[in-house]
């Protein structure tokens, strides 16, 4: 708040009290949620469809490398 003097009393008219205060934005307290699913909500349900595809084709990828490797280690050790 500006504090008046002299000579701001001869430039400004303070006859009109004027309050300025910070922005403040009231609303209604949001609704506790159930804590059952807290970790899956953040996702939509084809997110979580994506994340299950790409860990099952993952699985699967590395699964197919380990059996050629251990096929790969099985017929060098034979051929010795």
């Amino acid at each position: 708040m500006i504090s008046q003097t002299l000579e701001r009393r001869q430039v400004v008219d303070f006859t009109t009290y004027t309050f300025v205060d910070e922005l403040t934005l009231l609303s209604h307290t949001p609704k506790e949620k159930s804590k059952d699913y807290l970790v899956v909500e953040p996702f939509d349900d084809k997110v979580w469809a994506l994340c299950f595809l790409t860990a099952v084709l993952t699985l699967t990828f590395l699964q197919v490398i380990n059996s050629l490797d251990t096929n790969i280690k099985f017929s060098v050790l034979q051929s010795k």
